[in-house]
């Protein structure tokens, strides 16, 4: 691989070789599929190849757990801040966020709210992309409208309204624009108008391995998260956003266990020898080799305690993009 000197112009085709070995330097690199026949290449030098190899390979089992976060196409309305909680009722008051907390989302058409009671049941905690770093995550205390706790097998508007009164007043109110939404109008057209996309039974397990879905693969980073006592009162799971990718289990060591791999320089080592671009979804389960976790694994069992510790040791952390 030849890379130009970071003090140097730019190569011209005019020039010589002489000149262009003068302002390049140049690494021996090999390249070989990831994964098999028609799976990506890794590239990387000797030792890289020779590193990886035990983590070539495949894990089927973390694959179908693996899942995006939920996609609601219009942040303005779903995302919300709690103002306060009445738990004789069961109810949080919550208003819309401003568009300098949400900067960048599509305010046009959007009814704010600056007060409303709704149905506590349907909050969650969010946590997006940017607030995820290795080994900690730091989130703003917004949290999420969740409607529908599936993506197809949806009650009906009616049998909402019986059990969400308050819920659905607030969502109606833009109601013209969640339909205009391009996911439900592609997937979800035939159910009511406030369900949101990419939410399932995995959406609700206790524990989840996180990452950004737009990060350098070479500085990759994940992290566990389960509950949190939010504003709420009671404690609550973490529902992520779309920016998210996530791993959904049960098993709290487990989740710890993969985290641990996932954040180790191995990892990076592999990601970043064979992702073009920064766009990391489950890939990383469909070309490397995780093992899955067995807890009579001594090792398996101290990757997970160095995980836990690691939260732990940064459970204060206020920048979660340091790399370590």
């Amino acid at each position: 691989m030849w890379n130009r000197k970071d003090d140097a112009d730019g190569v011209r085709t005019w020039v010589t070789l002489d000149q262009v070995m003068d302002i390049t330097t140049r690494q021996q690199l090999r390249a070989e599929p990831i994964n098999g026949t028609g799976s990506p290449l890794f590239t990387g030098t000797r030792d890289d190849t020779l590193a990886i190899r035990r983590f070539k390979g495949s894990c089927k089992y973390y694959l179908d757990r693996s899942h995006k976060g939920t996609t609601t196409d219009c942040s303005a309305v779903y995302w919300v801040k709690v103002l306060a909680h009445d738990s004789t009722h069961s109810k949080s008051k919550i208003r819309s966020l401003t568009e300098e907390e949400l900067g960048g989302a599509n305010w046009e058409g959007i009814k704010k709210t600056s007060s409303k009671w709704i149905e506590a049941e349907l909050l969650y905690p969010l946590i997006r992309g940017r607030d995820i770093g290795r080994f900690c995550y730091a989130t703003d205390g917004w949290h999420i409208v969740v409607p529908n706790s599936h993506y197809e097998n949806v009650a009906s508007e009616d049998e909402f309204k019986n059990i969400h009164t308050a819920a659905l007043e607030y969502l109606d109110r833009n109601r013209r624009k969640l339909k205009k939404r391009s996911t439900y109008k592609r997937y979800q057209s035939h159910l009511p108008f406030y369900v949101i996309y990419d939410v399932g039974p995995y959406t609700f397990l206790k524990f989840k391995v996180v990452w950004m879905e737009q990060q350098n693969p070479k500085n990759f980073r994940a992290a566990v998260i389960s509950t949190s006592r939010s504003a709420i009162g009671v404690k609550k799971l973490f529902v992520p956003d779309h920016k998210i990718y996530m791993l959904s289990l049960d098993d709290e060591s487990e989740a710890h266990y993969v985290c641990a791999v996932l954040n180790s320089r191995h990892m990076r080592r592999i990601l970043g020898g064979f992702l073009v671009g920064k766009q990391i979804g489950t890939a990383i389960f469909r070309y490397t080799a995780v093992r899955r976790y067995d807890s009579s694994n001594r090792l398996h069992a101290e990757l997970a305690s160095i995980s836990k510790r690691a939260h732990r040791s940064r459970a204060r952390t206020a920048e979660t993009r340091t790399i370590l």
